[in-house]
């Protein structure tokens, strides 16, 4: 296989980053992908026809941003192997619906708001704003940094037949976890707030009972990931019931202590 320089890969890394730099409805991502191929296709085409071949991918291409890097890769790869045009072209037509299903599911129904629970929880408890501010974009953005990466390296190394590094990498499988981890994470909020509603309601002699229900809740949770498909669905449904009590019974023998 021919490698890449390190420096080489490094810069387009970097670009990858600004892939929706020159975003418009007709090209989507076009432009953005024609601008992180742009080292590699002179590289590998020489910079008298890098002009030239790089226009071909100034087209359509819409793709998660994230997980565009599994296409780039695998593009880099067949660009410098000296892969067909036609044949490369017919390769991101197939690739990018895929990548952006698997990436919405992954990043944006699993990834954030998974994230952005926890740190509305952090904050329930009582952090500090801007702690949680800086914890929500450290684990956020490594995250995201590491699939660019990982996208990137599984492409090139595995060029069209990048599908298997997918595959094996279990991305649908983790996009359901992820899923899961944010009703959990839904429960556990929503416990942490209740706690606190029912501390106003009655000092501090539900707490235990609230954190006890609350613990349920979220080992109810844990048992429908355990259970991977169907179980966390009546796990929602009993975490729910257990919430309902404890507003409804905040509500009807609250007061003053």
């Amino acid at each position: 296989m021919n490698r890449l320089p390190v420096t080489l890969r490094a810069r387009v890394l970097a670009r990858c980053l600004l892939i929706q730099a020159a975003w418009n409805p007709r090209t989507m991502l076009g432009h953005g992908v024609a601008y992180i191929l742009a080292p590699v296709m002179r590289f590998a085409r020489g910079r008298e026809g890098e002009d030239l071949e790089l226009a071909r991918h100034i087209e359509h291409f819409n793709a998660h941003p994230y997980l565009s890097s599994v296409a780039l890769g695998a593009v880099a790869r067949m660009e410098v192997d000296a892969a067909d045009p036609e044949r490369i072209r017919r390769f991101k037509t197939a690739v990018r619906g895929p990548l952006g299903a698997i990436g919405d599911r992954l990043i944006w129904v699993g990834w954030l708001p998974s994230l952005s629970l926890g740190a509305l929880t952090l904050l329930a408890l009582g952090v500090s704003g801007p702690v949680v501010v800086l914890i929500f974009l450290a684990v956020y953005n490594v995250g995201h940094g590491f699939l660019r990466v990982w996208g990137w390296n599984a492409g090139y190394s595995n060029g069209e037949d990048v599908a298997r590094a997918i595959r094996d990498a279990g991305l649908q499988e983790k996009a359901q976890t992820l899923t899961q981890v944010g009703a959990l994470m839904i429960g556990c909020l929503a416990g942490t707030v209740l706690s606190s509603t029912w501390t106003l309601f009655r000092g501090t002699q539900g707490q235990g009972v609230v954190a006890g229900l609350t613990l349920v809740g979220a080992g109810l949770f844990l048992l429908g990931i355990r259970a991977r498909r169907r179980g966390w669905r009546p796990s929602l449904s009993l975490t729910a019931l257990l919430i309902g009590l404890i507003a409804v019974s905040g509500a009807l023998f609250g007061g003053p202590s």
